[in-house]
């Protein structure tokens, strides 16, 4: 998780995995996410897919 700290802090939310363990962890409805598919292509993870199977409560999509 180092690796994920950047200049504006702690990225705690980096993979589809994290997602799905922090929506269990913190059962607030008030809990998002907001994602940029650009950073998830570079990961090599399938954007539309994690977009769309997802069953979180809140996802927005940086265009």
């Amino acid at each position: 998780m180092v690796n994920h700290i950047t200049q504006e802090g702690l990225n705690i939310a980096y993979s589809p995995e994290i997602w799905e363990v922090l929506f269990e962890t913190v059962p607030s409805t008030k809990l998002g996410l907001e994602i940029d598919p650009a950073h998830m292509v570079w990961q090599g993870i399938d954007y539309v897919k994690a977009r769309t199977g997802s069953t979180y409560r809140a996802i927005w999509t940086i265009v």
